[in-house]
């Protein structure tokens, strides 16, 4: 999502450039008047650019596949990548809604996004609310170089350890942020990851398939955080009962869309 050279920072940790940040700021406050109504707003070009801009936040979250996806995970205050997506796709959903005149579409979908802690995280991203942490949370991290894999606990911060492994490790490139999760119970899983990958500390492997395992594991032992302090796994599971049928697994079904 930004066009920062690799050799720059670490992957998953670029900086926006000023520009980029102020137009994404901009889509923001837009995408929170759109909410703050229930009224089917006009169609306009910049209400699709807007929704997009925020839309892609929240996607570039859900796939962690962009020099800067950490950074702006941070800035919306972590959610997890599962939340990410489902706010993504509904966002997706209201735009569709607003440009087909679709009324009962976009009711549909705004409720959704005012269920989901989407403001919450969008304030978080404006700086106009900070989400509080927990005390006794910690991250399981993946961290990444080619094929080499850093993975382990923390209770400081993800850019901290990435920091102090960069510098004692003796490799041509830099790790980088591949994966990570904000859990509950840092002894608990500093389990999972030795259960989950037969090891922990640095080794190699295929990048994709160790973070498959972690991801599986991480999801069955139910103690990711999905957003700093503000939506546990069981209101999350309890908001897919409420709306059955926008839902397949966190995801939007496709066929709901229209």
């Amino acid at each position: 999502m930004n066009d920062h050279p690799v050799e720059m920072c670490a992957f998953g940790t670029a900086a926006p450039p000023v520009e980029t940040q102020k137009r994404r700021e901009a889509s923001c406050w837009r995408l929170l008047n759109i909410l703050s109504s229930f009224l089917l707003p006009d169609w306009r070009e910049e209400t699709f650019a807007s929704a997009n801009d925020v839309e892609k936040l929240f996607g570039c979250v859900a796939r962690r596949d962009s020099f800067d996806w950490f950074t702006i995970a941070r800035q919306l205050g972590h959610p997890s990548a599962r939340l990410a997506a489902t706010i993504a796709a509904e966002i997706r959903a209201l735009s569709a809604a607003i440009k087909d005149r679709d009324r009962d579409a976009f009711a549909d979908a705004r409720t959704v996004l005012l269920e989901l802690p989407t403001r919450r995280c969008i304030y978080a991203f404006l700086k106009r609310k900070k989400i509080a942490d927990e005390p006794k949370a910690g991250w399981i991290f993946m961290l990444a170089n080619a094929d080499l894999i850093s993975a382990g606990i923390t209770t400081h911060t993800v850019e901290h350890r990435l920091e102090e492994i960069n510098r004692a490790t003796d490799v041509e490139n830099t790790f980088g942020i591949y994966r990570c999760w904000r859990v509950s119970d840092p002894v608990r899983a500093e389990n999972i990851v030795i259960e989950a990958l037969s090891k922990s500390g640095c080794f190699r492997a295929p990048t994709s398939v160790a973070g498959m395992k972690l991801d599986a594991a991480i999801d069955e032992s139910g103690l990711e955080i999905r957003t700093l302090n503000a939506f546990g796994s069981l209101e999350e599971r309890h908001l897919w009962a409420i709306f059955p049928r926008h839902f397949v697994g966190g995801y939007r079904k496709a066929s709901s869309r229209h």
